[in-house]
């Protein structure tokens, strides 16, 4: 017997239509894995995968074992529809999924059910709202995380809001996502970076830390163009 062991994933019915299987054949695989890995969905339901991190072939290959050109292919079939965005970078592919739909849980202590933080997922569902469902107050109060006052106050400089902003459950969960994926000290140098970053012609900007989640590979990848072409080139890129 095959071993299924595993976490759920949701995947609404609709993708069983036949005109979907006729459109994604194979890589229906490809795009469940992104949906699985996605972090973050905004309001105009577009889903972030690992914060915008550039994906390599070789993490894809050891999941699935295909070939690059079988990979190539996935990918083609998938922005065909559109199901996603694939931007290629130097570093890899980062991924955007479209009219994307999960809930995203956070685990509540045994001792205190009723300090759980709030949970929300985005719903794609053709309703009047069409909005984020937010299950419980978007204030409710988080563990404190050693830096994450120092890293808010830096937003301070391209967003005078900061108070208001701190009092949000949903861009403090941003915060803790950023400073897992690349550490409290790297995240704040990144933040300290944007107000450089946002008076830059064509760099993705953000104000919020969650904009700055859902650009975040978008940033990287522009700056890290950038540096390349000067040194290959030996080009002076004036802002």
């Amino acid at each position: 017997m095959i071993d299924m062991k595993g976490f759920d994933i949701e995947i609404k019915n609709n993708l069983l239509e036949r005109k979907h299987f006729v459109a994604m054949g194979m890589s229906v695989w490809l795009y469940m894995w992104l949906i699985d890995r996605m972090t973050s969905i905004g309001e105009d339901e577009i889903g972030l995968v690992l914060g915008g991190k550039p994906i390599k072939y070789d993490e894809i290959k050891k999941e699935f074992g295909i070939s690059q050109s079988t990979y190539t292919r996935w990918i083609d079939q998938l922005e065909k529809y559109p199901y996603i965005k694939a931007i290629r970078t130097p570093y890899g592919i980062s991924y955007r999924v479209f009219k994307a739909h999960k809930r995203f849980k956070k685990r509540i202590p045994k001792n205190d059910a009723s300090s759980s933080p709030q949970m929300t997922y985005q719903s794609t569902e053709n309703d009047e709202s069409n909005k984020t469902d937010t299950i419980r107050d978007n204030t409710v109060d988080l563990p404190p995380m050693a830096g994450e006052k120092e890293i808010m106050e830096a937003f301070r400089a391209v967003n005078p809001s900061i108070d208001l902003l701190f009092r949000r459950t949903n861009q403090r969960q941003a915060l803790r996502r950023m400073a897992e994926l690349m550490g409290e000290d790297g995240l704040l140098k990144m933040v300290q970076f944007l107000p450089k970053n946002n008076t830059t012609p064509y760099a993705h900007k953000a104000t919020t830390p969650l904009q700055l989640e859902a650009n975040l590979g978008m940033i990287r990848a522009f700056w890290m163009q950038r540096k390349e072409m000067s040194s290959k080139n030996s080009v002076v890129i004036i802002p």
